[in-house]
């Protein structure tokens, strides 16, 4: 059921009220926006993990090389070697192809591969923009 109104509003409070509610609301409406596209429509906005104990950390599954087992000994970095020690989520990773692919499509493993490698084969599989899916 529809009323209308006996007269028109003619005091200043109600028209100050509306011309501030309306550039209120443009305000909130925008800002609401900026938000919900940049969290839920963009999800590369995740953080990225950037060294070894973030990693470690992390939920992300660590894709090893029989390579990089067999050269641990020789390596001259502690810190590496201890992360090889405790991380517990490991995977073998002797496809390396099958890895950046899962990396590129589900993003729950991390690897050490050649960036170049990783661009080509982001690159074949149609990926636009290659940065922001592999942290090279």
């Amino acid at each position: 059921m529809v009323v209308s109104v006996p007269q028109q509003a003619t005091t200043s409070i109600l028209r100050v009220f509306f011309f501030l509610c309306v550039p209120f609301c443009f305000a909130i409406s925008t800002v609401f926006q900026a938000f919900f596209v940049s969290y839920l429509v963009e999800t590369n906005n995740e953080k990225r993990l950037d060294t070894l104990d973030e990693l470690l950390d992390s939920e992300v599954v660590y894709g090893y090389h029989q390579v990089v087992n067999s050269a641990q000994d020789n390596l001259e970095s502690p810190e590496f070697v201890t992360f090889l020690e405790f991380k517990r989520l490991k995977e073998d990773c002797s496809d390396p192809r099958k890895c950046v692919e899962r990396m590129i499509t589900k993003g729950d493993i991390a690897s050490i591969i050649a960036p170049i490698f990783a661009t080509y084969v982001a690159s074949e599989m149609g990926s636009v923009d290659v940065g922001n899916l592999l942290p090279c």
